[in-house]
């Protein structure tokens, strides 16, 4: 350090979100889920969002003893500002849902929007 000098360095957030698995129609290590009535509040800052609704099973489907949601926040410019990774372990069966309510956080720019992805597995 040289007496007198001072530096300002400025952080700046950054994710990428990056995954790819190709699904065979009728693939048995995953199941149909949807998530339903799925309602995002966004905080009045931007800073956070409130996730909430259900999964739910078809009644054709075999029973779930896991389900995983992916929350993944976007600004107002479409870049990642947050994700959440939400998990149930049980016995969800066929014909029923089980209820999620979760909150995601930005880590910089204003929340605009968050897209929720379900994965359930037997």
């Amino acid at each position: 350090r040289v007496a007198g000098a001072t530096q300002v360095v400025a952080a700046q957030p950054l994710a990428q979100l990056a995954a790819a698995i190709r699904l065979i129609p009728g693939d048995e290590r995953y199941l149909p889920a949807v998530a339903r009535n799925v309602l995002v509040s966004v905080d009045w800052d931007g800073r956070s969002a409130r996730v909430q609704g259900q999964v739910f099973l078809p009644a054709q489907s075999a029973p779930a003893a896991t389900v995983w949601l992916a929350a993944v926040a976007f600004s107002a410019d479409g870049r990642i500002v947050g994700f959440r990774r939400w998990e149930w372990q049980g016995a969800l069966k066929p014909g029923s849902a089980q209820p999620f309510d979760f909150p995601v956080y930005s880590f910089g720019p204003a929340i605009e929007k968050v897209n929720v992805s379900v994965e359930a597995r037997p």
